[in-house]
């Protein structure tokens, strides 16, 4: 359900920073001197592919950052505006991103995917969260 008109706005991190939405485009400082190969948007979460590994940042409530963000078990734990690094021995080539899952290429041609696997979307059977 979308927040009413006096509600706070909901704050995940996607954007790879805290604060309330930006507009203009905001730089994410903690990439500056980063390369990028690629980038991908889920619901709530982000990823940034690099030579060394993926960043991630964002919602976490089903381990789709690849990381564990909290012990807490309850939002707003969940969610972490860190750009961190997961996979950082990797070159990681491409990234996507779903609504609660993500999915990394190395340059390998290895797949990896976290988070939540209904109807197969991490490649592997089972339909519990990954991390």
């Amino acid at each position: 359900a979308a927040p009413s008109a006096g509600s706070p706005p909901v704050i995940t991190g996607q954007l790879g920073f805290d604060g309330a939405p930006a507009s203009p485009p905001r730089l994410v400082v903690a990439l500056r001197n980063t390369t990028v190969l690629s980038v991908a948007a889920g619901g709530a979460h982000s990823i940034v592919a690099t030579r060394a590994g993926a960043y991630t940042f964002g919602d976490n409530a089903e381990g789709q950052l690849g990381r564990r963000t909290s012990e807490a078990t309850q939002p707003p734990w969940l969610a972490d505006a860190t750009p961190t690094v997961v996979l950082a021995d990797r070159t990681i080539v491409s990234c996507a991103a779903g609504w609660h899952h993500s999915l990394l290429v190395t340059s390998e041609g290895d797949v990896y995917g976290a988070g939540l696997n209904t109807s197969g979307a991490l490649g592997v059977a089972g339909v519990q969260a990954t991390a």
